[in-house]
């Protein structure tokens, strides 16, 4: 079953498809993060029993705090546990002047021994 949460102000797009779209596009500031990512990652344990022959996941913030990044990385970190077996292809978009989300990028690429897809996107106004 797919699960949609609209973006709100301080809160991402986010996208859960069963058929391997994976989306979180967005600010991502949420006052109680965990109230906020505890669908994603309820979703997710199903998710990973038997997950689609690919998976796709796209990422695009265009501003997160700390607790974001937590979640963020641990989100991907279920990941790491079916990429030997089957296809998983992260791309992490981000504007091409904000090099701070394309270094926190690098670091979750090096956390979770995935490759990441860099996708510079031009600058919204």
């Amino acid at each position: 079953m797919s699960v949609k949460i609209k973006a709100r102000h301080d809160t991402p797009y986010v996208l859960l498809d069963e058929n391997g779209i994976i989306q979180i596009e967005g600010r991502s500031l949420p006052e109680h993060v965990y109230f906020f990512y505890g669908p994603v990652f309820q979703w997710l344990d199903r998710y990973i029993i038997q997950p689609a022959d690919t998976t796709n996941i796209i990422i695009f913030l265009t501003y997160y705090n700390s607790s974001s990044f937590k979640c963020i990385a641990d989100l991907l970190m279920y990941f790491k546990r079916i990429y030997n077996g089957h296809n998983v292809k992260i791309t992490w978009m981000y504007e091409e002047d904000d090099l701070s989300i394309l270094e926190t990028g690098k670091q979750l690429e090096e956390l979770t021994e995935i490759p990441f897809h860099f996708e510079k996107q031009p600058v919204e106004e």
